[in-house]
């Protein structure tokens, strides 16, 4: 009788499980729109125009997700989170996908009940200073009163690098991006510590940009990807192959302009991409035309890149780790068939 009564609440469990990963979806779509935990303000990445418009990497692939499930037209809510409050936000529902910059470590994957479905940003921890200090490389940074944010995995790799390193430091934390710049540019610290990308944002935000410096040294790595629930195993897989698909389209020079132009021709190989994609619509739970959504909505990943962090944009970043792999870089999309 045990027995029967145990694999019953077993398959009450599995039951319940199922029901809510296919509820996701469903519950997107039923509200109208996805949403997406982003930063208080991060330029580049996450923030919003003088439209008030939200823009910036980590949107756009929000934006990709919301069109893959949602259909092109399909809406996404941007809600600016701290680093502090993002988890526990994603954890509560709040919002569906945290698509803010955040970083894939083994403590957060195997501890918070959270799932990093795949890494869009390959970055690592640097430091920001005045030109004015003369410092060009880490190594002179003893006895610096660093700044950080709370929240982040910043204190843990700076106490790592300088102890081991043998250099003497003082940690300054703030629990927001602004309160963290203020006290820099208050001289309440001598150098910031962040994720280098988000650092060339930083310097942007300074009274005089010119007067800042982001050293060319790093002291970790900082993958950095989107974060869905655990039990969300249908989002998990619309999320992966959303972003699987934006970097194979790059390879596939696939852009935006060919997918929103009706007449625009196609290559074999753009075609084959589509088609092969639409193929397995049916077990991401979406519709045939996903990949064209897509792709139409935010282009692929080298669009996405260029137009937001790439050498023509404010920031200025060259590729580097994020270019595609036949370019020396670490993206490489599995085959989508």
């Amino acid at each position: 009788m045990r027995k029967y009564v145990l694999l019953g609440l077993f398959f009450l469990a599995w039951s319940q499980m199922a029901t809510a990963r296919a509820d996701t979806l469903a519950d997107i779509r039923k509200r109208g729109h996805l949403n997406c935990g982003v930063s208080q303000g991060l330029e580049g990445f996450s923030s919003r125009n003088e439209a008030d418009e939200w823009h910036g990497f980590d949107v756009d692939f929000c934006r990709a997700v919301a069109a893959a499930i949602l259909g092109k037209d399909g809406k996404a809510k941007f809600v600016p989170l701290s680093a502090e409050q993002r988890f526990k936000a994603l954890r509560d529902k709040q919002v569906d996908i945290l698509t803010r910059n955040t970083t894939w470590t083994m403590k957060r994957d195997l501890e918070l009940a959270l799932t990093f479905p795949a890494v869009v940003y390959y970055d690592g921890q640097g430091f920001m200073l005045p030109a004015s200090l003369v410092i060009d490389s880490i190594a002179q940074l003893s006895g610096a009163k660093i700044c950080i944010l709370s929240g982040t995995t910043a204190e843990t790799n700076i106490k790592a690098y300088f102890e081991l390193e043998k250099l003497d430091y003082l940690l300054v934390a703030s629990s927001t991006r602004d309160e963290m710049l203020s006290r820099y540019e208050d001289g309440e610290c001598d150098v910031v510590s962040a994720d280098r990308s988000a650092l060339h944002g930083d310097r942007l935000r300074m009274k005089e940009p010119a007067n800042h410096v982001v050293l060319p040294d790093i002291i970790s790595k900082e993958p950095l990807g989107p974060v869905v629930r655990d039990e969300d195993r249908v989002l998990q897989d619309v999320v992966r192959w959303t972003v699987n698909l934006i970097v194979t389209a790059e390879e596939a020079e696939l852009k935006r302009a060919l997918i929103t132009d009706p007449d625009a021709p196609l290559s074999e190989l753009q075609e084959l991409l589509l088609r092969r994609s639409a193929a397995l619509s049916g077990k991401l739970g979406l519709t045939e035309s996903w990949p064209r959504n897509v792709i139409g909505a935010t282009g692929h990943y080298g669009e996405i890149y260029d137009r937001n962090l790439g050498p023509k944009s404010p920031l200025g970043i060259p590729r580097g780790n994020n270019a595609l792999w036949y370019d020396g870089g670490l993206l490489y999309a599995p085959p989508m068939r």
